[in-house]
């Protein structure tokens, strides 16, 4: 559940609109009376933009020129262009490259941009997998980053970008969010291994994970664009253990019972994506839903991940 307080309608440069977390922003800027110009990269995408009633456009990220003709006649950019690599490419370092570079030297040329045309809002998709172990203890935006993995620098280095820019003037919205889920292509990967019995219990499975459901993500970047500008965290409210979490996948899933991994094993056979699977985050979201109306639909995966599958079945039943 999210609004506004006034019905002043925006137009939005989003990156990332075809993706899980683009399109449900997408659904619900537009729903709100704002314009979206949505970076497509296909014209499957491009056609699944029109439909839903955005502007799709395709740009070059690493162009600044392209860039900024692109963005002219926004009043807001906001970036969630990724490309995280999923299954075993997850545990290769070289697979990220293309991520870290859309972080980094996209940001760069995206704040370029911004200042160039003189839109001062920018809203950066950033992660909470970025802090520290934080134990059992709940983690705020106070705490300072300190990612665990080589793969989350590049979001720091960003949101280090949108600082700079808020110094210099700019309104820099981050929003931390928890670990997306949901229908499609939210959560495809991680579905295909809960049910294959291929996503097993690192450990002893204690440590707690931050979700969010990706229709709540969306509703959560629509709030952004007139939040008071600063660092967010967008997780549910009800952050579960890694145990109680695949079982709730696997029992919504109807799939097996994960498997346990002793730690010390996962290491061998994954590097250091092993440490994102143990690391214990409980991540709180109260300072946004104290500067919003949002609150997340799903407080908790158990309701998230029955939500998803039903959504599934009904899909695939008007195919």
């Amino acid at each position: 559940m999210s609004g506004r307080s006034d019905p002043v309608s925006h137009r939005i440069f989003l990156t990332g609109a075809t993706g899980s977390m683009g399109l449900a922003a997408t659904r619900d800027l537009i729903s709100r009376g704002d314009q979206v110009v949505g970076v497509a990269r296909s014209a499957e995408g491009a056609q699944v933009l029109l439909e839903l009633g955005a502007t799709p456009i395709e740009v070059d990220l690493f162009d600044v020129e392209a860039v900024q003709r692109a963005v002219d006649g926004c009043d807001v950019v906001a970036h969630f262009a990724t490309k995280i690599p999923v299954g075993n490419d997850a545990t290769k370092a070289d697979a990220w490259q293309l991520n870290d570079r859309l972080r980094i030297e996209g940001t760069a040329n995206l704040i370029a941009a911004a200042e160039a045309i003189g839109i001062r809002r920018f809203i950066f998709e950033s992660i909470s997998l970025a802090y520290p172990d934080g134990g059992q203890e709940w983690i705020d935006e106070s705490v300072d980053l300190d990612p665990i993995a080589p793969m989350m620098d590049s979001a720091v280095e960003a949101e280090a970008m949108l600082a700079a820019f808020a110094e210099r003037g700019g309104e820099s919205v981050t929003l931390r969010f928890g670990r997306v889920y949901g229908p499609g292509r939210a959560s495809d990967g991680f579905v295909e291994a809960v049910c294959a019995r291929q996503m097993p219990i690192i450990g002893n499975g204690k440590n707690f994970v931050s979700s969010v459901h990706v229709g709540d993500a969306g509703g959560a970047i629509a709030d952004a664009v007139e939040v008071v500008p600063g660092t967010y965290n967008i997780v549910d409210d009800e952050p579960m253990t890694q145990r109680e979490l695949m079982a709730t996948a696997a029992e919504a899933l109807a799939a097996p019972p994960p498997r346990r991994i002793p730690y010390a094993i996962a290491r061998v056979a994954a590097g250091k994506a092993a440490r994102v699977m143990d690391v214990s985050q409980r991540v709180s979201n109260r300072r946004f839903r104290e500067a919003t109306d949002w609150a997340p639909r799903y407080r908790s995966a158990t309701d998230g991940w029955a939500a998803t599958v039903a959504a599934t079945e009904v899909e695939s039943v008007l195919v």
